[in-house]
């Protein structure tokens, strides 16, 4: 009888573990422009199948939450999102899109600038993007996501060095005063990661992430967005998009969309897919972890 029991102990147990927690980023560029598909949108987004899905430069909430009304019909989740309120002078909001059929945000803060909190002050900087982050809880797991949106181009590179060492620092803080893993997401626009310029770059993310205790869930991804020098030539790979995390247990980040489809190649401009026009230049870059239980 007691090996019985044991047995049928050992049988529950699987159902004992939380389920694997999916995230992923995606700059849905310019959201929506003129030649946008809402519906390819919401498909990118179903495929890419994420508990919470950070994104960057959006224009129209409402356009959002059609498009994930769209997404949410396509899966058995319920995508919902949280916005940032100031937009720099560019007007792009980073946000974070989550499943409310799981999680609920326990905490919800926006760092304009990605500066420290000041609660008595509600302006608006316009030099740089906000960072979005909130604590998410299904119940089982807790975990804490920061979605940012770093100056872009190569000239941009010494903004980007304070802007990394001030999202790990709300990373760290935040880890500390909550107790959860943290993972910070976003369009990075780290030219030099895969490009020539700032040829520092690269050198740069590694350290200053490891200065943190934070791994680089993509340090292996070939590409998460195309470009074209001048507007001529050749569509080129670039890596802008990076997830990085401290807690819980992280695979090796993939990325989907017409980056995957093209394998991250050089490409003519008769061959460059449709969703580069459709949907974005960038492509939903996606990780999966398990987090330790909060019961």
């Amino acid at each position: 009888m007691a090996g019985a029991i044991a047995c049928a102990l050992v049988g529950l147990r699987p159902w004992s573990t939380p389920p694997p927690v999916r995230l992923a980023t995606f700059n849905i560029e310019m959201f929506p422009h003129g030649q946008t598909a809402l519906v390819r949108v919401a498909e990118a987004l179903a495929e890419a199948d994420a508990d919470i899905v950070a994104l960057q430069e959006i224009r129209s909430a409402a356009a959002l939450s059609i498009t994930l009304a769209i997404a949410s019909a396509h899966t058995d989740r319920r995508w919902t999102a949280v916005l940032a309120r100031c937009t720099g002078q560019v007007a792009l909001a980073t946000g974070l899109v989550y499943d409310a059929a799981r999680w609920r945000p326990v905490v919800v803060r926006e760092y304009p600038e990605l500066l420290p909190i000041d609660p008595g002050d509600d302006r608006c900087p316009t030099t740089e993007l906000s960072g979005m982050f909130a604590v998410f809880d299904d119940g089982d797991t807790r975990l804490g996501v920061l979605s940012v949106h770093f100056r872009p181009f190569p000239t941009g590179f010494e903004q980007r060095q304070v802007q990394w060492r001030r999202a790990l620092t709300i990373a760290s803080d935040v880890e500390a005063e909550f107790g959860v893993p943290v993972a910070v997401l976003g369009d990075t626009n780290s030219t030099g990661w895969q490009r020539t310029q700032p040829s520092a770059e690269r050198t740069f993310i590694h350290a200053v992430t490891a200065e943190f205790g934070f791994a680089i869930a993509t340090a292996d991804v070939p590409c998460s967005e195309y470009w074209r020098p001048g507007g001529e030539g050749d569509y080129l790979p670039s890596m802008l998009d990076h997830v990085v995390t401290r807690g819980g247990a992280w695979s090796n980040a993939n990325v989907l969309g017409h980056c995957a489809r093209m394998a991250c190649g050089v490409t003519a401009p008769h061959t460059m897919d449709a969703d580069y026009f459709a949907v974005s230049d960038h492509c939903p870059v996606v990780v999966e972890g398990r987090l330790p239980t909060t019961r």
